[in-house]
């Protein structure tokens, strides 16, 4: 499956939050509205939709320039998936006893780039 980055660009407020669910929806309203932006019928599309999704849509992130993307900070307690000692709230210690700050925001910066 190809991957694709999309950028929204809102024009208003959003009632909702813009989760995968959601933005999925309003491709599928989007389909629906306009048969000739696909090469199949949207019937079609949905009804193999189990056994082949023609998308899978994931929920929004903020982009800033240079490929740098705001993505939300994990929420499974780290201690229960990597070997650490929790010491505070944002404080761990791995089994090397190297000390791990994890930022105080929700969101964290990473800049994505394509290793080939």
């Amino acid at each position: 499956m190809k991957t694709y980055s999309i950028t929204i660009k809102p024009r208003s407020p959003f009632g909702t939050p813009l989760k995968g669910d959601t933005i999925f929806g309003q491709l599928c309203w989007q389909l629906v509205n306009d048969p000739a932006l696909a090469a199949v019928p949207f019937e079609a599309l949905i009804a193999e939709y189990a056994a082949t999704p023609f998308a899978v849509v994931s929920s929004a992130f903020p982009a800033f320039a240079d490929g740098i993307f705001a993505l939300k900070r994990p929420e499974a307690p780290l201690e229960t998936v990597f070997e650490l000692e929790k010491l505070n709230r944002y404080t761990y210690i791995d089994k090397h006893r190297s000390k791990i700050v994890l930022p105080a925001a929700p969101y964290m910066a990473l800049r994505i780039r394509r290793i080939d």
